[in-house]
This record gives structure tokens, C-alpha cells and sequence, in this order.
């Protein structure tokens, strides 16, 4: 007896399971080799599902990889803002707020190396779609940061709202301090990696001694 055909429902939600696999698939194929090396066989392959499902869900490896990366961006923005609700939860002090959000951060980006390099490294050379994407996700983490210094200052005049390009710049300089560690430039140091990450979101967000005059 022939299945009955799938509701609108039904068909949707296979869709997004569909896609959430090939995610995965590529996610488990960077992880085990590199982003260059993983074809859309080795994608369909990880995923268990045949390459004319991968092919409706995306146009190509790129479009799997960009979507890996939205992936990725919004778990670990979102893994940061729990950290901070949960912060604020518990009434912490401004500095070990500040901390937590800082280890929530480059805890997340350490979970899987290897992903986390093919992210950073690869990703933003793909096209100038990735490119886009890049800024997005820098965005997010900027606008994250602006959020907690305004809330912050209206706490305590020990804090400053840091002005757009510090807050650029303080997104892309931990991205850079992680490249360092993840690429064997120098010894992985996870406490150390962690009190200067936070050590210097504090200091952004710490107001000069001449405005607190």
C-alpha cells in the first residue's frame, strides 16, 4: 500500500530536518578533515542523505558552508546572551558580568577547533557573500557589547558606552587572539586565552578616571 502523501505540515518539517542534517554533515566533515578537501558527495555522505536531497535544500557546497556559518553565529551569540541573562540573574558585579559573557564567548568558539578555524579562516575568503556574512555575525557581537556597556552605565558610572569602532575592533581582536592559539602560532593556554579576553572587554567598557571627575 502506497504511504499517503505528506501534509504541508509534514513536508515542512522534513524540509528543516533536511537542511539542519546537512548542516550537520558539513559541520562533521570540517571537523574531520578541512572545508578545501569536503565535496558535496563527502556532505551527503555525513549527513545520510542521498546528493538530490542536499541539491533541493542548496545550490552548492558554498551555500551549505554559509549556513553553517548563520548556524554557528547565532548559537554562539545566543550561548553569550544566556551567559549574560544568567549574570544578571545572579547580580554579579559589573567586572565578573562582564567576565562571564568573555568566557561564554571564547568557551563557545573552542568547543569544536576545528570548526571554529574553517569559520574564521576560511569563510570570509569564500566570496563576497561570505564577506557579507562576516559582517553580519561581527555586527551581532558589536551591537552585543554596545547593549551591555548601556545597561551597564546606567548602573554605575564606573562604565562607558564604547564608541562603534572600539566595539568593532574589540570582536575582531578576539577573533584574532583565538586564530593565534587554534593555528599552533603559540601554546593553547585556555586561562590565559580567558583572563585577557576578559581583561580586555573590562577595560573597554571601564570609563576614564577623567570622567568619573
Amino acid at each position: 500500500m502506497a504511504r499517503p502523501p505528506l501534509t504541508a505540515q509534514q513536508r515542512a518539517e522534513l524540509n528543516v530536518t533536511q537542511r539542519r542534517q546537512v548542516i550537520a554533515g558539513l559541520a562533521a566533515c570540517i571537523t574531520q578533515g578541512s572545508y578545501a578537501a569536503t565535496t558535496t558527495r563527502d556532505i551527503a555522505a555525513a549527513a545520510r542523505v542521498s546528493k538530490t536531497t542536499l541539491y533541493a535544500h542548496f545550490d552548492d557546497k558554498e551555500d551549505v558552508f554559509a549556513a553553517l556559518y548563520e548556524v554557528a553565529a547565532d548559537s554562539l551569540l545566543a550561548m553569550v546572551r544566556l551567559a549574560d541573562q544568567r549574570a544578571v540573574e545572579a547580580g554579579l558585579p559589573w567586572r565578573a558580568r562582564v567576565t562571564a559573557d568573555a568566557v561564554a564567548y571564547l568557551d563557545g568558539m573552542v568547543l569544536n577547533p576545528a570548526l571554529t578555524r574553517s569559520v574564521l579562516m576560511e569563510g570570509p575568503s569564500t566570496s563576497p557573500r561570505m564577506v557579507v556574512l562576516r559582517r553580519t555575525a561581527i555586527d551581532g557581537f558589536a551591537n552585543f557589547i554596545t547593549e551591555v556597556g548601556a545597561d551597564l552605565a546606567e548602573l554605575t558610572p564606573e562604565v562607558r558606552v564604547p564608541r562603534r569602532p572600539l566595539t568593532v575592533a574589540a570582536v575582531g581582536g578576539l577573533r584574532e587572539m583565538l586564530l593565534e592559539a587554534l593555528d599552533g602560532t603559540h601554546p593553547w593556554d585556555r586561562e590565559l586565552i580567558v583572563r585577557s579576553g576578559s581583561e580586555f572587554l573590562v577595560g573597554l567598557l571601564r570609563a576614564d578616571p577623567g570622567e568619573l571627575s
